[in-house]
């Protein structure tokens, strides 16, 4: 799966070893999903404290364009019903249901963000339209397509949970929200 020149060009894109060895588990979780195109996979994936992350944007860009063993399409498509401070609701069809009719829909809401301690977080005071979207969009997508994208998590979400220095944490979250890689700390620890 990896041969030397995947893994000399993941060298030239990784500042140090423990990026690298990011680098590696990022691209070997989710190499298959970017055509195995290291640079592309690396720009869209994470890792949060050793456990690959998918970019929620990502995330959504990998369900619409895949396609089944027959090169069918899965995902009819997905789209934002409301998004306010408030809250968020997506609908999305899959290709395979159309028959039925079916829309799925996820709700998040500042009160369900409330409820788990996040709007005490910077990136949710600051940019809380832009988090309630991408916590329901990451939650439908894995509900809905979990065979693309299996238990996938966005890296804002694993911070929020597994990072506790304040200052690193938000640095992730904003960084994830508005589609760049995250810092890396000397530590390796993200």
């Amino acid at each position: 799966m990896l041969n030397q020149d995947t893994i000399n060009l993941i060298e030239n894109l990784s500042k140090n070893k423990n990026d690298f060895d990011d680098n590696v588990k990022a691209f070997l979780t989710f190499g298959h999903l970017f055509k195995d195109n290291p640079a592309v996979t690396l720009a869209n994936t994470y890792v949060i404290s050793g456990k690959p992350a998918l970019n929620a944007d990502a995330m959504c860009g990998v369900v619409r364009r895949y396609t089944d063993a027959d090169g069918v399409k899965i995902c009819a498509y997905i789209r934002v019903i409301e998004l306010t401070e408030d809250g968020c609701i997506i609908g999305t069809k899959r290709r395979d249901e159309l028959d039925f009719d079916i829309e799925h829909t996820w709700t998040f809401t500042a009160e369900d963000a409330e409820k788990r301690g996040l709007l005490k977080q910077r990136a949710w005071r600051t940019m809380r339209k832009s988090m309630l979207h991408k916590r329901c969009l990451t939650a439908l997508l894995r509900a809905v397509y979990p065979e693309i994208i299996g238990q996938s998590y966005s890296p804002d979400e694993l911070a929020e949970n597994m990072i506790t220095d304040e200052k690193l944490r938000d640095e992730i979250m904003f960084a994830s929200a508005e589609g760049t890689r995250p810092p890396q700390d000397n530590k390796g620890e993200c």
